[in-house]
């Protein structure tokens, strides 16, 4: 293992002991060269989430100037910076071009191939760790520009080990962002799926035998043989927002939702969340109370960046009183009939249809009370609209689980990204010790899996207790750095490595079962098992004993005992023989979620270990304090 030193600069840690940093500038010349008369000779590039892409030369949005004379010539294999931060999620501050083309003049361009594509590494690390964010805060935006950048620090490294990294994580972020765009694929599919369910239970019913007739409509051509069609303004009255801006807005008072709340992800439109709530002043109560709305309201945004959007709104679900804000429309049902049904059908595109046949507008859409109005609702009676209600209710709460899942897989695989990227160009992790290791890793978790049934369901946290617990007491050479976490010893990085292992080479397929993982040994386990007795054979008589100790303890167990161990391991390291009190004040000093945990169970599960000699040997690694990377809390 490399020896370690302190960089001095607090977001990047140690660094190792052969490594120097020196400025950016002794690495990197900043060029501005502008197209001039040759504009017609380029293509436009635009930096975004997936990099230097290609623009359409129709798209005319975001040009900084009418004429491209300006622009910079941007090479490809060079580094490339956006200047102006305007909180735009959809919008990287770091690329690296593969082509050569034009960018607009608020771009920061590096130019040393030798080292841009660890560079590209190395500076994304910068943005997502939000350092770019410390440099010229002008307190509404951050704006870079080229000295601030000059002036960074960069590793002083040889280019054959950057070019090492650089390759290593290439390969490692092209793994994880396919199984990323596999996971957002999904999650469109059952995006999908629900939308279908949706419109077919509001525009057809739920018996699928019911007859059906001719709707006199346009947007719906056949429905129901007893639903009817009214006038969306035959139901509502109408009304509008709070004529506000933003500058009105305050850190608390009033509850109130205008447009950009109802465009936002958050907003379901069956319902209404606090994350949709922003506040204005108690003084709009009295003057405004025409733009209140309670339970059973609709509030429409007025405007959409895109048609896709027109229709949004958000159903008021709950017994509370909250302004509409601004650019709203108010829509107040005239009974008293629930009227979730109609916002399950304002989902639809075949309803949302008629609001897009009307709206005008060509980067902005307008949409009003006229256009409202005119609009027409197909109706179940009361009883059906309850029955399809309650029915949508439990289908889209099952598919939205689904999404969650999946969504936080997505979460935990971004947060994977940035760490490895974080470890890798600051030194901390060697490339190929880090493989080889991990490689070993999985090849030590399929075992512990192939001795449990098939198709078993734990928690990763379990998996990797056991595997922390194995490596100690086999004393095995090479072992991950593991942190305290809260639920004990862990090390994000390699048991992310792990799942992409057993993925690559077909040795362990991973499903969800709620918040568990179910793991079935693939069509290549075999091949997987093979690997693991070239490195663990003489271990596995004492490997498969803790397998069996750990097999009916459940994931907080688990937790306790690898946590109790590590603790006793780290006192044993020191040279210090530890008293049972000693081991159990350290372990509830690990994390202040141990002190939730029963302190009759810490030292049942110690007695459990000294009962079946799960007892460390002080060999190995200390554990690691948390650092501040990304992963678990």
């Amino acid at each position: 293992m490399r020896k370690m030193k302190e960089s001095g600069i607090d977001w990047i840690g140690e660094i190792p002991e052969q490594w120097e940093l020196i400025k950016s500038k002794n690495i990197f010349k900043n060029h501005k060269d502008i197209v001039g008369e040759q504009e017609e000779k380029y293509e436009r590039l635009a930096l975004t989430l997936n990099g230097v892409v290609k623009r359409d030369k129709q798209d005319t949005k975001g040009l900084q100037s009418e004429s491209l004379s300006t622009y910079q010539i941007l090479n490809k294999d060079e580094l490339v910076f956006k200047m102006i931060d305007l909180a735009n999620v959809n919008t990287s501050r770091v690329g690296y071009s593969t082509y050569t083309g034009i960018v607009s003049p608020v771009y920061i361009i590096f130019n040393n191939r030798k080292y841009s594509k660890f560079g590209y590494y190395f500076y994304y690390n910068m943005w997502q760790r939000e350092i770019f964010n410390k440099l010229g805060n002008d307190g509404v935006r951050s704006a870079l520009n080229a000295s601030d950048m000059l002036n960074l620090p960069f590793p002083d490294i040889d280019e054959n080990e950057a070019n090492k990294i650089a390759n290593f994580l290439d390969e490692k972020v092209m793994e994880i962002d396919k199984v990323i765009e596999k996971t957002k694929q999904t999650i469109e599919d059952y995006k999908k799926y629900k939308k279908s369910i949706i419109t077919r239970a509001v525009t057809k019913g739920l018996n699928e035998n019911i007859k059906i007739k001719d709707s006199g409509i346009e947007w719906i051509k056949k429905m129901p043989e007893k639903w009817q069609v009214y006038k969306t303004k035959e139901f509502f009255e109408f009304g509008k927002g709070l004529a506000i801006t933003k500058a009105d807005l305050i850190e608390d008072g009033e509850k109130v939702i205008s447009y950009g709340q109802i465009h936002s992800k958050s907003n379901t439109g069956i319902n209404v969340s606090e994350e949709l709530y922003r506040y204005v002043s108690e003084k709009y109560i009295n003057s405004n109370k025409q733009s209140i709305v309670k339970y059973n309201d609709f509030i429409f945004a007025d405007t959409s960046e895109d048609l896709n959007g027109c229709g949004n709104c958000v159903y008021i679900d709950k017994n509370i009183s909250i302004f509409a804000g601004y650019h709203t429309i108010i829509l107040k049902p005239k009974t008293k009939d629930e009227m979730k049904y109609l916002a399950y059908l304002f989902l639809t595109d075949n309803w949302r249809n008629q609001i897009r046949s009307r709206v005008s507008g060509i980067k902005l859409f307008s949409i009003t009370q006229k256009i409202l109005k005119e609009t027409t609702i197909i109706m179940p009676d009361p009883k059906e609209r309850k029955d399809i209600v309650k029915y949508l209710d439990a289908k889209c709460s099952e598919i939205d689980k689904l999404i969650y899942n999946k969504e936080k897989i997505i979460e935990e695989l971004e947060n994977y990204k940035k760490s490895l990227i974080y470890e890798y160009v600051t030194g901390k992790k060697d490339v190929k010790t880090n493989y080889n290791s991990n490689t070993e890793m999985a090849e030590l978790s399929l075992r512990i899996i192939e001795q449990l049934p098939n198709n078993y369901s734990m928690c990763k946290i379990k998996l990797n207790k056991i595997q922390s617990v194995i490596l100690k007491m086999i004393k095995y050479k090479q072992e991950p750095d593991y942190e305290k976490y809260a639920a004990g010893p862990y090390s994000e990085t390699m048991m992310n490595d792990v799942y992409q292992i057993f993925e690559k080479n077909k040795w362990v397929k991973i499903s969800k079962d709620n918040i568990r993982d179910v793991y079935t040994l693939d069509d290549n386990y075999m091949q997987g098992i093979e690997e693991y007795n070239k490195h663990f054979k003489k271990y596995d008589n004492e490997i498969t004993r803790i397998i069996k100790l750990f097999k009916n303890k459940d994931t907080q167990q688990s937790e306790i005992i690898a946590t109790l161990f590590y603790c006793w391991n780290d006192f044993l390291i020191d040279g210090e023989v530890p008293t049972d009190e000693q081991i159990i004040k350290e372990f509830y000093a690990w994390s202040k979620r141990k002190t939730k945990i029963n302190i009759n169970k810490v030292k049942s599960c110690l007695s459990y270990m000294k009962k079946n000699n799960l007892i460390p040997n002080g060999y190995g690694k200390k554990t690691i304090q948390r650092s501040n990377n990304y992963g678990r809390k």
